[in-house]
């Protein structure tokens, strides 16, 4: 073999490992990220709606009838676990940072437990979910170690029997240690909106027992 053929293939070669490393790199940042993610979702958010204190809890639960692992998301204006004014779960695909949104029909019902909560999820019917089509993901991205998830309306539609017709959410989530924002808006086919956009930021309630109050170090503490 000719030096310059040894040299080509040498090359190659370097190029192939340097792709492989870079592959390896980035499946190891997702797997960090998604880790990160799980870990700062769960909590007790507060935030200040157009008439008052919003209050969100979000808990981990295991319910097999629903794929397993997801993230419980209760909103109720009276308290935390009150009775919910929406009810949610998340659940992510993969190591692929996408997380799958679907809204609970049934309203009014109270948290009392996390263990009666994931009971009662696993006796969900079909007709009580809302689920959304692939567009409507969130694809969650590392910014700048806050974390940020996007839904675009520019993408992401649906019929809506309870808006009357085909609408169009636009979304965002920004996760970090002190909080969660949320940016959310719905608009119909003709680009008028459903209800005024929102942007709230729901400051999470620390507590001295928190899964994460390592993470929790220069957030203003909850009273």
């Amino acid at each position: 073999m000719s030096a310059v053929k040894r040299h080509q293939r040498m090359g190659i070669l370097a190029a192939v490992l340097a792709i492989c490393c870079w592959s390896l790199s980035q499946a190891n940042d997702q797997d960090d990220s998604l880790a990160a993610i799980q870990a700062l979702l769960p909590g007790d958010y507060l935030g200040e709606g157009s008439r008052g204190p919003v209050y969100h809890r979000i808990v981990p639960l295991q319910v097999p009838a629903l794929g397993g692992q997801i993230f419980y998301h209760h909103i109720s204006t009276e308290s935390f676990g009150g009775p919910a004014a929406q009810r949610k779960f998340y659940a992510f695909e993969g190591t692929d940072l996408i997380m799958r949104s679907t809204v609970l029909l049934e309203s009014g019902v109270t948290l009392d437990s996390n263990w009666d909560m994931a009971l009662q999820l696993t006796q969900v019917t079909e007709e009580k979910l809302l689920r959304f089509p692939d567009s409507c993901r969130f694809q969650w991205r590392d910014d700048n170690g806050d974390f940020v998830a996007r839904v675009d309306r520019s993408v992401c539609s649906y019929e809506s029997p309870a808006f009357g017709g085909r609408v169009s959410p636009e979304m965002t989530y920004r996760l970090t240690p002190c909080g969660l924002a949320i940016a959310e808006g719905i608009y119909r086919e003709d680009g008028s909106p459903v209800f005024p956009p929102s942007d709230i930021t729901n400051r999470r309630m620390i507590t001295a027992d928190h899964r994460n109050k390592d993470a929790l170090t220069g957030c203003k503490a909850s009273p």
